[in-house]
């Protein structure tokens, strides 16, 4: 699991669970990131507002659907009929899951030992 920045794919926090086995909601709900917020010791970035409006938007985590849904995390909508709307959200939200595919294709370049 990992948090990457939308604008330089720096990574923020990785967690690499060795256990194995874990879903990704269980391993949310192991690692110390979940902790820390839910106990209020991480600074999370305060809200900001999107160009040409005035209302101030909360920082979020873009998770996929094996996520339980919290207050910081949105994810896409589960259910199999979906409302236009519904569809178009949860499309363009599973967009933004190129930002951390483009921060790993990068540090693997970087580090090409991560490669075949």
């Amino acid at each position: 699991m990992a948090i990457a920045d939308a604008k330089k794919y720096k990574f923020l926090y990785v967690n690499v669970n060795a256990e194995g086995g874990a879903s990704d909601g269980g391993t949310l709900i192991k690692c110390n990131l979940h902790h820390t917020i839910k106990q209020i010791r991480v600074r999370l970035p305060d809200d900001s507002t999107l160009l040409n409006d005035d209302t101030p938007i909360p920082f979020h985590i873009i998770a996929d659907d094996a996520f339980a849904l919290k207050r910081m995390l949105m994810k896409p909508y589960s259910h199999i009929s979906q409302d236009h709307h519904e569809k178009i959200y949860s499309y363009r939200l599973s967009r933004t899951h190129c930002v951390l595919e483009n921060a790993f294709s990068i540090q693997q370049m970087r580090l090409r030992f991560f490669g075949n």
